[in-house]
């Protein structure tokens, strides 16, 4: 992913289930920015019907430029995750995902054991963490989406450190050690 010097779009999301309802804090607490970007708002399949029938409601009454995909497939979202600039993500798979993109990221955590995961990131300079999203305050959100969007320097030190976290390569080393235990096991037999 090339790093644009200007941030043109933000990808938006909080897994397939988002069960902490923090899509729509986190909308709420970008509304007052008054964003150029577009706003990609990736909403996952398993997100509940009372977070999906609010999010559709609060849909309605935005004023910046939000585009929501529902249930996107796979293809769908990775076309999604490479055609933005910042992604604000909590800490599960989707995060590893925009690591391999090369995806400057802000982490905005489900429980506890995200937050350990996205510490760690943050503490090597691969992602800008603001902890535990429950208790978080939107304030803080809308600083940090606003200082990153402005920010070209520190998006692309955050590419830089976050493509060092995986290389994309996991799925078929996997597939590499399973057939060399599997021939090992073979000749054992």
């Amino acid at each position: 992913k090339e790093i644009a010097k200007k941030c043109n779009a933000i990808f938006l999301n909080q897994g397939g289930s988002d069960p902490f309802a923090l899509t729509k804090k986190i909308i709420l607490a970008l509304e007052p920015l008054k964003l150029e970007q577009e706003v990609i708002v990736a909403v996952g399949p398993a997100v509940s019907g009372e977070h999906a029938t609010e999010l559709k409601n609060l849909q309605k009454k935005l004023k910046n430029n939000y585009r929501f995909e529902w249930s996107a497939p796979q293809e769908k979202m990775h076309e999604l995750m490479i055609g933005c600039d910042i992604a604000i993500t909590a800490a599960g798979n989707t995060l590893y995902e925009l690591a391999a993109l090369g995806m400057p990221c802000i982490t905005i955590c489900h429980h506890e054991r995200h937050d350990e995961v996205a510490r760690l990131f943050a503490k090597n300079g691969a992602a800008v963490n603001l902890g535990v999203g429950v208790g978080l305050d939107e304030k803080k959100i809308a600083q940090t989406v606003e200082m990153l969007a402005n920010s070209y320097e520190k998006r692309l030190a955050l590419s830089r450190n976050i493509r060092k976290i995986t290389d994309g390569g996991g799925c078929e080393r996997i597939v590499d050690e399973t057939i060399k235990r599997w021939k090992e096991l073979r000749e054992r037999a």
